[in-house]
């Protein structure tokens, strides 16, 4: 495991934390929290905001990095790699510069202009589309069954956060599909063995490929 995956694996699990903690204090207190824009402008909001930023950069560099392993010749693939990378960096810009300036203004999270937030929300909606598709598409690339598996649960997250919206539970949060967002592209980076099968079918393969 190469250190930029360590490094984005650190920062997905830590980040998923913060979403966790986010559902948890908003779903026993039943109001926003400091680490979101309702509750103003602070420095936990900077911090987490900072976080959300490298975390997302982090992200962008592991699937650029790996991106022959995930492509894997598929223009389907490629497609949705830079999808979701853009998607990444557009959420980036929106923590990193946008949210420092905004502190460093003095202004407030919710006074930001809406052309600056759509690049984040367009952003936002594509995380869950593109690790979705790029989920179902990477299960039969040897060796990304498990980051495939988990950016496919994505799906159930997301059936989760609305299953407990639609029983009025105060604990509805996006943190459940986010935090499988961020670690299955984590995993992405992480080179596993490929089954014997799988070495057995490529193998059989290049056998009966024809000579000239």
């Amino acid at each position: 495991m190469s250190t930029l995956t360590k490094l984005a694996l650190t920062l997905a699990v830590a980040l998923s934390g913060v979403a966790f903690l986010d559902a948890l204090l908003v779903g026993i207190d039943r109001e926003p929290t400091g680490l979101s824009a309702e509750y103003g402008m602070s420095l936990t909001l900077l911090l987490v905001g900072l976080l959300h930023a490298a975390t997302y950069v982090a992200l962008t560099l592991v699937l650029h990095g790996n991106r022959n392993r995930i492509d894997a010749d598929s223009s389907v693939r490629r497609v949705l790699r830079i999808g979701l990378q853009a998607s990444y960096v557009s959420m980036a810009v929106f923590f990193g510069p946008v949210i420092v300036g905004t502190w460093a203004t003095g202004g407030d999270p919710v006074d930001i202009p809406e052309v600056l937030n759509l690049p984040a929300a367009l952003g936002f909606v594509g995380l869950f589309v593109f690790t979705i598709l790029l989920g179902i598409a990477l299960l039969r690339v040897p060796g990304l069954r498990l980051p495939a598996l988990v950016l496919t649960a994505v799906t159930a997250g997301i059936g989760f956060t609305v299953l407990l919206g639609a029983l009025g539970s105060t604990f509805a949060h996006p943190a459940y599909p986010e935090a499988l967002a961020y670690i299955g592209t984590a995993l992405a980076g992480v080179r596993s063995v490929p089954r014997s099968s799988d070495r057995r079918a490529r193998t059989a393969r290049r056998a009966v490929r024809p000579s000239v």
